[in-house]
């Protein structure tokens, strides 16, 4: 549950300081209420589809010669978000490769 907190503190800390960037018309900043009711919607629909897609897994366990078991189905359905959470930090800082996270350094 930590690591689906990083996209929507991200959007909080991106939309009213960093802004919201357009093409040929620059950059403007949004008031502070529109990111953090959208990061709260954004956070309860993740745990929501992470729990949706335990609970696909697990009714699809069976097909496979498994057990029903929803804790393990949702252990593999947050491991498998988790990539995508960390990737989360993009609108606060777009370009990872600077960082050396993809391994090479723009010039």
């Amino acid at each position: 549950m930590v690591f689906a907190e990083i996209g929507p503190l991200a959007t909080i800390i991106d939309m009213p300081i960093v802004g919201i960037r357009v093409p040929f018309a620059g950059s403007f900043r949004v008031p502070f209420i529109m990111p953090v009711t959208s990061s709260i919607v954004k956070y309860i629909l993740t745990l929501v589809g992470v729990y949706v897609l335990a609970l696909i897994i697990n009714g699809l366990v069976p097909t496979f010669s498994g057990r029903k078991n929803i804790n393990q189905a949702l252990k593999v359905a947050a491991y498998s978000h988790t990539p995508g959470w960390m990737v989360g930090i993009h609108p606060v800082h777009p370009f990872p490769e600077s960082q050396g996270i993809l391994g090479r350094s723009i010039p």
